[in-house]
């Protein structure tokens, strides 16, 4: 006869719990897996937006930085040389000014971008991490229910059966 079918019901009752308890701890270690993948996808798409918002403020910089040089051309042009003097001066400024806007949001965008991907990562291997929790907590789960459930009542083994009787 197999062991299993000759325990005891309380025996087999514990085997079941035990294999329960397992799956429903792999299950709530998927789960939280899948939960730390959602913020990471989340983290990377919030990166994004930020980055787009960055690359945004770039392009209206230069934007201002056309309208402000048209500005001063056309005022310059009324009475005198557009290109030399004191429009050129404020030509040469705006244009240093628009630069280091620039180069910041530009840099802003590749720093938004870093730190989302940074944050994904961490919570991907949060993700990785409980679920090797969650298989170190099933097998002790199963380990402690199986061995509760032979101190219970001992399964006989087959070898010995007739020996000890």
């Amino acid at each position: 006869m197999a062991p299993f079918a000759a325990a005891s019901l309380a025996t087999k009752a514990m085997i079941v719990a035990s294999a329960v308890s397992t799956a429903a701890t792999l299950a709530a270690a998927r789960q939280q897996k899948a939960i730390y993948n959602a913020q990471a996808a989340q983290e990377r798409l919030k990166g994004r937006a930020k980055a787009t918002e960055y690359k945004n403020q770039a392009a209206n910089v230069m934007r201002r930085l056309n309208e402000t040089l048209s500005t001063t051309i056309a005022r310059a042009s009324v009475g005198a040389d557009p290109l030399s003097g004191s429009a050129l001066t404020m030509n040469n400024f705006a244009i240093s000014e628009a630069a280091g806007e620039y180069y910041t949001s530009k840099d802003n965008q590749v720093l938004a971008l870093s730190n989302a991907d940074t944050q994904a990562n961490i919570y991907k291997a949060a993700g990785q991490q409980a679920m090797m929790t969650g298989y170190a907590d099933a097998i002790g789960t199963a380990s402690t229910g199986f061995y509760s459930a032979t101190r219970l009542t001992p399964m006989q083994n087959p070898a010995t059966q007739g020996i000890y009787s």
